[in-house]
């Protein structure tokens, strides 16, 4: 009787352990288990960054759109404005060297000729000061960024960079 007993604890004992056994994974695996259950938890919900990038993106483009569109609509007024210039002058010209010209239109020809030249030397100026007024601007927003910066890194401790 004591042997019956003796092997029922024996395989008692057995169907305990291989159960327990076999559920035991190394250590190695728990780590790498543990690394990717982090790695889940810590990733970004792939919706939330698709549609975080289109957003800006679509604040993006108007704004370099519409730059693009003042350029080009200002370099075409520029070029049709410098064209017109260009037509009076030799307009001007043709009518100066006609012959039978009165002393009256001669003269009328020669105020338009100033006018014109005028018009020209205004849309230099313009294109000057537009300049000038940009740089401006430009040293102005770079010295405000850098004195901000400058704060900024006052006020950040010096252990954390």
């Amino acid at each position: 009787m004591q042997t019956f007993t003796t092997q029922l604890n024996r395989y008692a004992a057995i169907c305990l352990i291989i159960p327990i056994f076999f559920s035991c994974q190394s250590h190695e695996q728990k780590q790498d288990d543990a690394f990717e259950n982090v790695k889940e938890q810590k990733k970004v919900n792939k919706d939330s960054v698709v549609a975080a990038i289109p957003i800006q993106i679509e604040q993006d483009k108007p704004s370099i759109l519409k730059k693009n569109e003042k350029t080009d609509d200002w370099m075409s007024f520029q070029k049709e404005l410098e064209g017109k210039i260009v037509q009076n002058e030799l307009n001007i010209k043709i009518l100066k060297a006609a012959k039978g010209t009165s002393t009256k239109s001669f003269r009328r020809l020669t105020h338009l000729e100033k006018d014109n030249s005028d018009l020209r030397q205004q849309m230099n100026k313009y294109n000057a000061d537009a300049l000038a007024r940009k740089m401006a601007f430009k040293a102005s927003i770079s010295t405000d960024v850098n004195v901000i910066g400058a704060e900024l890194k006052e006020l950040t401790p010096t252990g954390k960079k």
